[in-house]
């Protein structure tokens, strides 16, 4: 192969990349156009699941909020019941400490009677009354102490139970405290990511234009070189066949 032969075989070369150039970059911006919009697609897909993992996050905070509402009301009904008990426990000790009372001056009044017996006097009917009453003393007093142990073995209980609520309430509160904290911090990530995407999609946009007015300013260059080139082998060619 000559000298000549080389050089126009280079000539076509450099005329073959220049239409393969060509050809590229006729579909450069509508792939940057693809490519952008995925990336903007991608952004407005995580902007929506951050946006509903929130609503889950506030839809947690609301069912917390309502359970701690239900444990401040079931409190406050509990010292309710117990405040009831309580005086209930109260009335029955001062009935109690009353009947004993009663029973203790029965038993005063019998063993009166008694002695008065001694003189000869005939005070049968009498002891027999007061042994009556006594009898019914005695039977109140027995069903008022059990009615007192009762009343003290559910106070006891509504103590506990009291207890158990605040223990309930403790704790949900500090899962409301932790799930704020957790919504607080995803809607701050929320808006940081929003700033972001309309950066991503203001370059975007701003990409998209380059790279339109890059193709258009690329093809003419690319046009007008092998016009060039052609001419040149032209020229050649010419030159070789003289």
């Amino acid at each position: 192969m000559s000298f000549v032969d080389v050089d126009v075989h280079a000539f076509e070369r450099v005329r073959d990349s220049l239409q393969s150039f060509k050809g590229d970059i006729a579909g450069f911006s509508n792939s940057i156009d693809k490519k952008a919009n995925e990336m903007v697609a991608i952004c407005d897909k995580k902007l929506k699941l951050q946006e509903k993992y929130i609503k889950e996050l506030e839809a947690t905070q609301k069912n917390i909020e309502t359970q701690l509402a239900h444990i401040e009301q079931n409190i406050k009904n509990k010292k309710t019941e117990i405040e009831n008990t309580e005086r209930e426990v109260s009335h029955l000790e001062s009935q109690i400490s009353s009947l004993e009372s009663q029973l203790s001056s029965l038993h005063a009044q019998r063993s009166s009677i008694k002695d008065q017996s001694k003189d000869g006097e005939d005070t049968s009917r009498s002891t027999a009354a007061i042994d009556s009453m006594i009898s019914s003393v005695k039977s109140q007093i027995s069903k008022a102490k059990s009615q007192l142990e009762s009343k003290r073995s559910a106070l006891s209980h509504k103590r506990v139970e009291l207890k158990t609520l605040y223990t309930q309430k403790s704790e949900t509160e500090y899962q409301l405290s932790k799930i704020k904290a957790e919504v607080h911090k995803n809607k701050v990530k929320y808006d940081r990511m929003r700033s972001y995407a309309n950066y991503v999609k203001q370059d975007v946009n701003n990409l998209k234009h380059q790279a339109r007015s890059l193709e258009t300013d690329s093809s003419d260059i690319a046009t007008h070189s092998k016009s060039c080139v052609d001419q040149c082998i032209q020229y050649l060619n010419e030159y070789l066949n003289a």
